[in-house]
């Protein structure tokens, strides 16, 4: 599978118009290998929306940016809505199994994803995804995360992964960060890992969501 996040920086007088673009995109739906698309506002940058895509491969999203994302883009106007706009793409390594057991589902029922960016330390790829699966997977599944993806970056020079976890309500994602989240974090050594950190805590909107073929 194929992870596609856009993050988009959105002035506060364009939130609305970026918001009733953003559900223009339910054509997606009809898309060969189109799965799902998720998003809403990031919590703690309150100004840059953040949508996560997923395909079932390269090929068939590249069919889908030939030939169909222009005309969508074309109605919606979306490109005059925001300031800026940066899009990065990821393999899934690793599919995050929690208290849900279908991905579609899991990710589409959830209020908050949670985005994390790690680029990583030369050398540190091979243990830093034996950590995702040792001590992050399990450790999430048992604070209720519904579901989620570990992926790696297409392009970046530089090993670069993202993980994401979708949770069922904010209060779960709380509770987990005021709980279990320093014992997992230190467990793992990330700061051995990872060099720098980056991502979002994105509030999903159900206006945004479009689901596709089950993966």
């Amino acid at each position: 599978m194929l992870i596609k996040w856009i993050h988009c920086e959105v002035s506060s007088e364009q939130r609305d118009a970026f918001d009733r673009a953003q559900q223009q995109w339910s054509s997606l739906a009809d898309c060969d290998g189109f799965i799902l698309q998720v998003g809403g506002w990031n919590l703690r940058a309150k100004n840059e929306a953040c949508v996560i895509g997923l395909w079932r491969d390269e090929a068939s999203y590249s069919a889908f940016m030939r030939d169909i994302h222009d005309s969508i883009t074309t109605i919606s106007h979306q490109e005059k809505t925001y300031d800026s706009c940066r899009t990065e793409r990821f393999d899934v390594q690793l599919r995050m199994d929690g208290t849900s057991h279908n991905l579609s589902e899991g990710i589409s029922n959830a209020e908050v994803l949670r985005i994390a960016r790690c680029k990583l330390r030369p050398g540190r790829e091979e243990r830093f995804t034996e950590v995702q699966e040792s001590i992050w997977i399990p450790g999430m599944r048992g604070a209720g995360m519904s579901c989620g993806l570990f992926g790696k970056h297409k392009s970046d020079p530089s090993p670069t992964c993202i993980v994401i976890s979708a949770w069922e309500t904010e209060q779960v994602h709380a509770a987990y960060v005021d709980g279990p989240f320093r014992d997992l974090r230190r467990r793992a050594s990330i700061e051995d890992d990872v060099s720098e950190l980056s991502g979002a805590l994105v509030k999903l909107l159900s206006e945004w969501t479009c689901l596709g073929q089950r993966p």
